[in-house]
């Protein structure tokens, strides 16, 4: 399951960007996530954005590592994880985060609710990790339990099409380049259903990896590849599956 890690370089950096002062507190994600992985966590995945656009050098930007551990299995094939964002050029502060992923299509989401979603300082980074990471371990099971109240929650088709609606806000902006409800789209025969959890995943999928119809267009969505984007998309479509679930009007939550 360990996915290669050479080709990361800000994963093996050793010190900050240059341009950064000496009060700067360095936290080589390599050493931050090697206590996990002594204690049984593996790399799922792990990438960071392209230099080239940004003219950084490449082991000092903004990149994410997600972990799993043997307890974070779910049934199907499913699992939590630990996602961990970090920079070495100043670009952004180490976050850990929960998130999961679906084994059906691989595609990972992540679980933007107060369960998990930590802004640490770096100066005790290794311990807060650390910690974190427990903790996910121990409130897995309330996280299952969302999962399972959204699997009995059947949705009408005019709360799926606000979702669609949000979902597209939340992505492209008040202009949407897609017809929204193209978003609810059934790719494959296991995504069938319209309880909030498999109505969530087929629109999540969507919006994150793309291939869906653009308007007057022959092309297809693009999927998200920048780490903060990725982030902020999914956690924010989380949240307003949560506003579903809780029955608000209002699915499109501030940032």
């Amino acid at each position: 399951m360990t996915t290669n890690t050479l080709d990361i370089p800000a994963l093996h950096a050793t010190g900050p960007a240059a341009h950064l002062s000496d009060r700067y507190q360095f936290v080589s994600t390599g050493e931050l996530i090697k206590p996990l992985l002594d204690d049984a966590w593996e790399i799922t995945q792990a990438h960071q954005i392209n230099p080239k656009k940004q003219g950084l050098p490449s082991p000092y930007v903004k990149h994410l590592v997600r972990l799993t551990h043997p307890t974070l299995a779910l049934p199907n094939g499913d699992r939590l994880e630990v996602v961990i964002r970090n920079s070495h050029n100043g670009t952004s502060r180490l976050q850990t985060m929960l998130g999961a992923w679906r084994l059906i299509c691989s595609n990972g989401l992540f679980i933007g609710t107060t369960l998990a979603g930590y802004q640490t300082i770096h100066l005790k980074a290794f311990e807060v990790v650390q910690a974190k990471a427990n903790e996910i371990i121990q409130r897995a099971p309330e996280v299952v339990a969302i999962f399972d109240a959204w699997k009995s929650r059947q949705t009408t088709e005019d709360e799926r099409h606000a979702f669609a609606v949000a979902a597209a806000t939340i992505r492209w902006g008040e202009k949407h380049p897609i017809a929204p409800n193209d978003l609810l789209e059934v790719r494959r025969e296991l995504d069938e259903g319209n309880d909030l959890w498999t109505v969530f995943n087929r629109v999540q999928e969507a919006v994150t990896h793309g291939g869906t119809a653009r308007l007057n267009d022959r092309r297809h969505t693009r999927g998200i590849k920048a780490v903060d984007s990725t982030i902020r998309v999914n956690t924010r479509l989380w949240k307003a599956a949560e506003a579903l679930y809780a029955g608000s009007s209002d699915l499109v939550l501030p940032a």
